[in-house]
């Protein structure tokens, strides 16, 4: 396993999160999916450090999380956060470089993380100059130079273009067969399906349900996930899902 969950709750004001056992599997693609305000990514904040659990144990590969030094853990996991923010007067090549600092720099490894999404030419212009998709851009490729063995990324495809969001999606793909283990929020459940080799379903706080993708991301978990019923299609390209409003409100 890569990370362990055991018997977590996590308090704030009135929010509490649940989470008594999850396992996130060592080389796969975990994709966490459920309602806005579900507590996705307070789940990978817990799986980060950014945020202290009240009750309960993470571990990292066999390891307490408070227990690895700050650096040792930039080694083990990496974190794309759903917002961006703005280090005021960096460049591309400096944010990049902080998001490196446990490693050893190597500009021919930065370069290929811009390559990764085709920015390879913004490493010296100004962060604060980029649009929202070319940031969110930077900062995925910031993720690959960091050279974690875990990738948690929060909605991933924010801000990007269609063309760009199926590029993140292929990088995604590419990332797993090398061997890295990802954690990703998504609300396209359709890509979720796709690049996922197991899933956490998430409302209200709770981990309602977890495990592989396929036998998951059925009608009856997606419904109790979401409170609305699911049609799911066979496509050419892949699974498509459908929520149509309860019969109540029609």
């Amino acid at each position: 396993m890569s990370i362990r969950v055991s018997d977590v709750v996590y308090r704030k004001g009135g929010f509490q999160l649940e989470c008594p056992d999850l396992v996130i599997t060592k080389g796969a693609v975990t994709g966490i999916i459920g309602k806005n305000g579900s507590g996705k990514s307070t789940l990978l904040k817990l799986l980060n450090g950014g945020v202290k659990a009240s009750h309960g144990d993470i571990t990292v590969d066999g390891k307490a999380l408070h227990e690895y030094e700050f650096k040792e853990l930039s080694r083990k996991v990496s974190f794309v956060q759903q917002e961006i923010f703005d280090p005021l007067g960096f460049t591309v090549r400096e944010v990049l470089s902080v998001s490196g600092y446990s490693r050893d720099d190597s500009e021919t490894d930065m370069v290929d993380a811009l390559r990764e999404f085709e920015i390879e030419h913004l490493i010296d212009r100004k962060f604060s100059n980029l649009s929202g998709g070319e940031r969110r851009l930077v900062t995925l490729a910031g993720s690959i130079y960091q050279n974690a063995e875990i990738m948690l990324m929060d909605e991933p495809t924010t801000f990007l273009d269609v063309d760009k969001q199926l590029l993140v999606n292929q990088v995604i793909g590419r990332l797993k067969e090398s061997g890295r283990t990802i954690v990703v929020v998504m609300h396209d459940l359709g890509a979720v399906h796709s690049l996922a080799d197991e899933v956490v379903l998430m409302r209200n706080g709770t981990v309602l349900h977890s495990g592989e993708t396929d036998s998951t991301m059925n009608r009856e978990y997606l419904n109790e996930t979401f409170g609305v019923d699911f049609d799911i299609f066979d496509t050419s390209s892949g699974k498509e899902f459908k929520g149509r409003r309860p019969a109540i409100f029609q």
